[in-house]
């Protein structure tokens, strides 16, 4: 698919979500689990499927941690792990 269509899908999914987002008063941290999902599909979408799959975990993990109310002065540092762990699986994945 050419990137402006997947960039118009990305697109409606974000505004779709949005509208749900403030329908149900869900604001934060919902915002993340929808930019992951944006992600996903878009990255989907120009078949890059594992990039956009590592977009929606890292938001999914902190909307999760958000929700229950995890103390923000570590999600910076697992942030950190978890995008390096990803990009470890990425490098030998590709060789």
């Amino acid at each position: 698919m050419s990137k402006q269509n997947a960039d118009t899908i990305g697109g409606g999914v974000f505004l779709v979500g949005l509208g749900v987002l403030f329908l149900l008063d869900w604001f934060w941290p919902g915002i993340l689990a929808l930019l992951g999902i944006v992600a996903l599909v878009t990255q989907w979408m120009r078949g890059n499927f594992l990039s956009g799959l590592s977009s929606l975990v890292f938001l999914g993990g902190l909307t999760i941690l958000s929700a229950v109310g995890f103390a923000w002065e570590y999600v910076v540092p697992i942030g950190l792990i978890v995008l390096g762990l990803i990009a470890l699986v990425k490098a030998v994945r590709s060789q």
